[in-house]
């Protein structure tokens, strides 16, 4: 038995609420006290709040994380089993009985009663929470055998979609909240002295805020004022689309990349990245003679290593050969009319999406990707048969691919492999956008790739002239299984970077 009294009576004791007309966040005091020129280092992770803060800790930091508040319960619905980032938090340590005292009265009174109660804007105050007792692996949710402490700041993001739809809130409005609350968070993480502190994707989840603009808040913030004023910040991104770990790669682009080690690459180690592609095309039920045009040209790259997305290609294709999309092709894909004769045609795009992988000196070094494709169609049949007709090139690095299927029913052990949604329900993955949407499409199957990855399958060729090269020797091996690889270190194996 472990008792916990104590922590959580001085929890309690030493909370600080900050009230919306708090000026803690503009103090220059504050500020001058901490801006020792120190560099700051920025990684963008997938791992839980807990996960991430446990390592700084260990590292020696003094960190502080933001837990993603409910703006009128302590500890959001974890009683009634959600499993939102707060409600993870309140399972796993001593916050929900620390927000439950006198501190977190002035912060959920705000939103239970009065003007802010329905408008879905919420309050911009703050509760800083130190000494907070976590007890709970935040994955397993297993008791720790050595409870350790956290300080955490609980504040409320907008609730977009209320706030939008009730009040009448614009985006740029909902973007000036964000990035005041943003403020005030970072602020009073200074003004506590913590060098280190865990952040997320806030309020991107129910609350609907883009994470785009969450992201560029906390950018705007930490390349300005609060520069050199902390060691170590991580974006912990665990759960939700994969749109939200995206958003905050781009706000924050690495300048540096750490691998899991050597070893983990694969015997081969050959192939630095995963090219995954779902074309859209003309289409018309049941003519088996339809010849079809690309519609949708999207690409999702994925590191080999660490099965993240590295960057995203996406463009709409104008067809030139039957320029009138059918009715059911504007039903299966949601791509209008409108929406291909504003766009340029193959060539065009063609040559944008060799540029992309220039950029990423993959049109200089094919053999460094692989495309994986679900099924053979794109890659086999629709991309070689228009630029034929056409008289296009195909790139070299979309010559060869591999097929998923092929280690979805080797690693399953099935027979034959369902279509993309099927193979995501199997491995208990949920279907992100819309279907028959080329880039929703292509990011659930990086998810489907990422995760045969991380069971140990083998991304190999499946067709194309690497196909047979390279099914042995040089395949694209898997490492083992990693949920979190190297969170047991020091450092994550993340992208990062240095402000």
């Amino acid at each position: 038995r472990i008792d916990l009294k104590d922590d959580i009576n001085r929890s309690i004791r030493e909370s600080v609420f900050y009230h919306a007309s708090s000026t803690h966040h503009t103090s220059g005091v504050v500020l001058s006290q901490r801006e020792n020129g120190a560099q700051m280092r920025i990684e963008v992770i997938r791992a839980g709040t807990l996960a991430a803060a446990a390592v700084f800790a260990n590292a020696g930091h003094n960190v502080v994380a933001l837990n993603f508040a409910s703006a009128r319960n302590p500890g959001g619905e974890f009683k009634n089993g959600a499993q939102a980032q707060e409600e993870n938090l309140a399972r796993c340590s001593t916050l929900f009985a620390a927000l439950s005292g006198p501190a977190g009265n002035g912060f959920y009174s705000a939103c239970r009663t009065g003007e802010k109660q329905n408008d879905g804007l919420y309050t911009s105050g703050v509760i800083y929470t130190p000494h907070v007792a976590v007890f709970r692996d935040d994955e397993s949710e297993a008791l720790l055998a050595h409870p350790w402490l956290c300080s955490f700041l609980t504040a409320a993001a907008p609730n977009a979609g209320v706030a939008r739809t009730r009040a009448g809130v614009s985006q740029e409005q909902l973007r000036q909240v964000l990035r005041e609350r943003a403020d005030r968070v970072l602020g009073a993480a200074v003004r506590h002295n913590h060098d280190a502190i865990v952040l997320g994707a806030w309020g991107c989840g129910v609350f609907k805020n883009d994470p785009r603009d969450v992201a560029d808040a906390f950018a705007s913030l930490l390349h300005s004022k609060y520069k050199h004023c902390f060691k170590r910040i991580a974006f912990a991104i665990l759960g939700g689309p994969e749109s939200n770990l995206f958003a905050f790669r781009q706000a924050f682009p690495a300048t540096e990349t750490r691998m899991p080690s050597p070893s983990s690459r694969g015997a081969s180690g050959a192939g630095k990245y995963f090219l995954v592609m779902d074309f859209e095309a003309t289409c018309e039920k049941d003519d088996r003679k339809w010849v079809a045009e690309i519609i949708e040209f999207p690409a999702v790259l994925l590191d080999a290593a660490t099965f993240e997305i590295v960057d995203e290609f996406q463009e709409l294709v104008r067809p030139t050969e039957r320029p009138k999309l059918t009715r059911f092709c504007t039903e299966l894909t949601s791509i209008t009319q409108p929406d291909v004769s504003n766009a340029d045609a193959l060539p065009a795009v063609l040559s944008r999406f060799n540029t992309w992988l220039g950029k990423h000196a993959l049109r200089e070094r094919p053999a460094d990707v692989l495309a994986i494709t679900c099924g053979d169609w794109d890659l086999m049949k629709m991309l070689p048969s228009e630029c034929k007709r056409k008289g296009l090139t195909i790139p070299a690095a979309l010559r060869s691919w591999c097929n998923v299927k092929l280690p979805f029913m080797q690693q399953t052990g099935r027979k034959k492999a369902p279509g993309m949604a099927g193979m995501l329900s199997a491995l208990a993955l949920p279907l992100v956008g819309r279907h028959h949407r080329g880039i929703d499409d292509s990011r659930n199957i990086a998810a489907i790739v990422r995760e045969l990855c991380r069971s140990g399958a083998a991304i190999r060729p499946t067709g194309g002239p690497r196909a047979d090269e390279l099914m042995g020797d040089a395949a694209v091996e898997a490492p083992e299984a990693v949920a979190a690889p190297g969170l047991s270190s020091l450092d994550f194996p993340i992208l990062s970077t240095g402000s």
